[in-house]
């Protein structure tokens, strides 16, 4: 997959529960391309402390900071 410019585009893996920051530094691990980096959002399943202690590479308390973080301004 590539962006229209012909670069690689960055993957992230949105996650709300430990399990899903585990999984996406699991593919991480596996990508040969680019590195998967993880976002735990602080608003799922489990809450932010607990989300922390899984060492996700950002975290986004609303879905404003997620879209903010990845680049688009909500309207």
């Amino acid at each position: 997959m590539f962006d229209c410019d012909g670069a690689e585009p960055e993957q992230w893996y949105v996650g709300d529960t430990v399990g899903d920051i585990v999984e996406g530094k699991a593919a991480g691990v596996r990508t040969i391309a680019a590195g998967v980096r993880t976002i735990a959002v602080g608003w799922g399943w489990h809450d932010a402390e607990r989300l922390l202690g899984a060492s996700p590479d950002y975290l986004a308390q609303t879905p404003a900071d997620l879209l903010e973080f990845l680049g688009r301004r909500p309207s």
